[in-house]
């Protein structure tokens, strides 16, 4: 995936890791969705 701050990055996520995902599909018990990016807490509010 791209780094929020770097998209020329490409990255794995890491336990503790920010994502921001956009849900494609949901159910009563799921959430899908994509991979966008990986963030940082405070730079996900600007996608918001």
């Amino acid at each position: 995936m791209e780094d929020v701050n770097n998209s020329e990055v490409r990255v794995r996520a890491q336990p503790g890791d920010y994502v921001l995902v956009k849900i494609t599909s949901t159910s009563s018990q799921t959430l899908k969705g994509h991979v966008l990016c990986r963030t940082t807490l405070k730079d996900s509010s600007a996608y918001c």
